[in-house]
């Protein structure tokens, strides 16, 4: 076989994945095809309403700040407005980046391993960053895995003098405005290539790439607060908070503990620290007086665990830590051949003629048992949590379309219910309405009695509400009557199975329940409803 096979090969592994979890998942819920998480909706909420109304928001009435991702929201919005609202269309444009990354890990591998070397690895990569799983859910982090490998190398290459003899690539600023924009994460990307620049020496592209960087975030955060929202978007405001600097468990978290108990629960990203730095001091071994290009990588992907352990996020299906694992196999696979030769080497001596392959044998099953078991999980959740969401999410948006049409409805997850629906919503979480995250800048402090407040003066009828989240559960008006539960069979990604349909007074609760005995009989069997007397 020829290269060309071997990549064609590896295209038809990653497209037989995705399609095989698209048809299981269609299977289970009831041959329809859902996203395993509701957040893909946002965007595509978001994306809807700007084709369609011009409005930058998770409904036509408003301006929100509700995406971290707003470029990859921007171009399901172009994609909309060229060919029409889909539901397919976010899972199409993610296959799409899927299929030109693996073009592109081809053309990385090809100078540095053996034919079926370069399709293996490159199997490794799609199965163990989930790429699959990425693509299915639809939203950015396909994307975003794509070019943070693609500007780590690119920079690398052009830091050690093996691109065009050290000039400056200036295909690296439009990388570093892209990244930020696709997720706010690359910022972290960005600092490290900055940092790697100054520390050989040169002092003007860390400038001009923090320029490129920070200028398409500026316009998106002026844009925000002229719309009366904040610089960054809610969903990062929300998920951050202010150490205690009068706890020593908050500074010592600050400092870099959270990072390193987060690394001991992450096995396949310990496995990859451990090997990234076996490499790097395997390759200092070299009479080299500078560092070289693995070595770069090496350090890259080790500043980039540190950051994003510290201070991201991991999980929710394998999504916010691919671009991590993805940028570690990229750092340790070109020099695994290597390690596993010196290994050999070291182990030949020993008296008994098998041992040598014996170890190999089982250190290779001690690393390679836990990348599979994340791929394994990967896919098997991803399917799981296409049907959890046709349950939790989907059937509530379509309870609110036939009975509540443009009525306010109180949510707190607000994907699917503002894409399938034209409904004014208030979001008491506070990602897609601003009152609840001023309460919480503002007065450090946000209740019962603010959200009471709110639902008045938005006139919110009733509230579909996860009530088994604690930050929700502990915000819920006392006045609001809960008429119905949604139990749910299970929650792979979340963990909580409960849904309460509240009415927001006594006036409404008499026609939500007479409303969902009357929907009852359209809602799956899994779905365990009990009535509130």
């Amino acid at each position: 076989m020829n290269r060309k096979s071997m990549l064609l090969l590896s295209i038809i592994l990653y497209l037989s994945l995705v399609v095989s979890m698209v048809v299981l998942g269609i299977s289970e819920a009831y041959n329809e095809f859902i996203y395993p998480l509701d957040d893909t909706y946002i965007h595509m909420a978001i994306a809807k309403n700007f084709a369609e109304h011009g409005v930058w928001g998770v409904t036509q009435y408003e301006f929100t700040s509700s995406t971290s991702a707003p470029l990859w929201t921007f171009l399901l919005a172009l994609i909309y407005m060229i060919s029409g609202v889909s539901i397919i269309a976010p899972l199409l444009t993610n296959v799409i980046v899927g299929i030109i990354f693996i073009i592109y890990l081809h053309y990385r591998f090809k100078y540095e391993f053996e034919l079926w070397s370069t399709f293996l690895f490159t199997a490794l990569i799609i199965l163990v960053t989930s790429l699959p799983s990425l693509s299915l859910v639809g939203m950015e982090h396909t994307l975003h895995v794509f070019l943070v490998i693609l500007f780590v190398n690119v920079s690398v290459q052009n830091i050690t003098g093996s691109d065009k003899d050290g000039r400056f690539n200036w295909s690296l600023l439009l990388l570093a405005a892209a990244l930020p924009l696709v997720r706010y994460e690359g910022l972290f990307t960005v600092a490290i290539i900055i940092f790697v620049f100054a520390a050989n020496g040169r002092f003007k592209e860390p400038f001009r790439i923090a320029i490129a960087a920070l200028i398409p975030i500026t316009i998106y955060g002026l844009i925000s607060i002229y719309n009366g929202w904040y610089f960054f978007p809610n969903s990062i405001l929300l998920k951050g908070s202010i150490p205690d600097f009068g706890s020593i468990k908050e500074i010592l978290k600050m400092l870099g503990a959270k990072s390193i108990v987060a690394l001991s629960s992450h096995t396949v990203l310990l496995i990859l620290a451990a090997s990234s730095i076996a490499v790097f001091f395997k390759n200092r071994n070299n009479k080299h007086t500078t560092i070289t290009k693995e070595q770069w990588s090496v350090v890259i992907f080790l500043l980039h665990l540190f950051l994003h352990l510290q201070y991201a996020q991991t999980g929710w299906l394998f999504r916010y830590e691919g671009y991590l694992v993805a940028l570690g196999l990229v750092a340790v696979l070109p020099s695994l051949p290597k390690l596993f030769n010196r290994l050999s080497e070291v182990t030949k001596p020993l008296v008994i003629s098998r041992l040598p392959v014996i170890i190999i044998f089982v250190c290779s099953f001690a690393l390679i048992f836990p990348f599979g078991k994340r791929a394994a999980n990967s896919l098997a959740e991803t399917k799981d949590a296409m049907f959890d969401r046709y349950l939790e999410h989907i059937q509530p948006a379509r309870f609110v379309e036939e009975y509540y049409k443009n009525s306010t409805v109180a949510v707190n997850d607000i994907g699917a219910i503002t894409f399938f629906t034209d409904n004014p919503v208030y979001d008491i979480f506070g990602l897609g309405n601003i009152e609840p995250l001023n309460m919480k800048m503002k007065n450090g402090n946000y209740t019962s009695v603010h959200v009471q407040e709110e639902a008045e003066i938005k006139n919110t009828e009733i509230a579909i509400l996860q009530i088994e989240w604690k930050a929700v559960n502990t915000i819920i008006p006392p006045k609001w009557l809960k008429v119905v539960e949604w139990n749910l069979p299970r929650n792979v990604v979340f963990g909580d199975t409960l849904i309460g349909f509240f009415a927001t007074d006594t006036s409404n609760a008499a026609i939500l329940k007479n409303r969902m005995k009357e929907f009852s009989s359209k809602l799956p069997s899994e779905i365990d409803l009990r009535y509130i007397e």
